[in-house]
């Protein structure tokens, strides 16, 4: 699963490997495995992952810049 973008709605997230009923009735499995394309409103996201201390994941620490008068 990973993220194709957002808008002011949403996150657009892809998976691979959704599981849907097969409807078909074809073979014996009751589930199969297709690309799907999700948006999650804004209102449903709860949190976002964030990696303190990461390379590449952090923004700069605030508390290293000199603010005020010398």
């Amino acid at each position: 699963m990973y993220v194709n973008g957002y808008d002011e709605y949403g996150m657009w997230i892809s998976h691979p490997k959704f599981s849907v009923p097969n409807v078909t009735g074809k073979g014996k499995a009751k589930t199969k495995k297709v690309e799907a394309s999700i948006m999650i409103p804004w209102g449903f996201i709860v949190s976002i992952a964030h990696f303190p201390g990461a390379e590449g994941f952090d923004f700069p620490s605030p508390f290293d810049q000199h603010i005020g008068f010398e």
